[in-house]
């Protein structure tokens, strides 16, 4: 399977799975037949500053895969989390005003955590 079907597949499914090698191989990695899913309620948001920002307009990360992310992850003081109004996923990288709404947002949280 290649990361383009893999990446549809978990759409479909709903879930957030670890690469799927296909049954032989998850179970030579996994030792199970299916690829194991991730248990975000583990992430250590507690411990770890985060600082997530996702797009009111991606198509691939949209608001709410996002919502159903952050319900996943343990609350926490050290997540923050900002919707980018109007912006996509590639916004982020070539947007015109990227600096103004995501690389200045980066640099203050970095700032900030120090």
């Amino acid at each position: 399977m290649n990361v383009h079907n893999e990446y549809v597949a978990e759409i479909r499914q709903g879930t957030f799975a670890m690469y799927d090698y296909g049954m032989q191989g998850n179970i030579m990695r996994y030792k199970q037949a299916t690829s194991p899913i991730y248990n975000m309620s583990q992430y250590p948001s507690n411990h770890v500053p985060t600082l997530m920002l996702s797009g009111e307009k991606d198509a691939f990360a949209n608001t709410v895969d996002v919502a159903h992310l952050l319900r996943d992850i343990s609350p926490s003081p050290c997540l923050h989390t900002t919707i980018v109004p109007n912006f996509g996923h590639l916004d982020f990288v070539f947007g015109y005003n990227a600096h103004t709404f995501v690389y200045n947002s980066v640099l203050t949280f970095f700032q900030q955590t120090n």
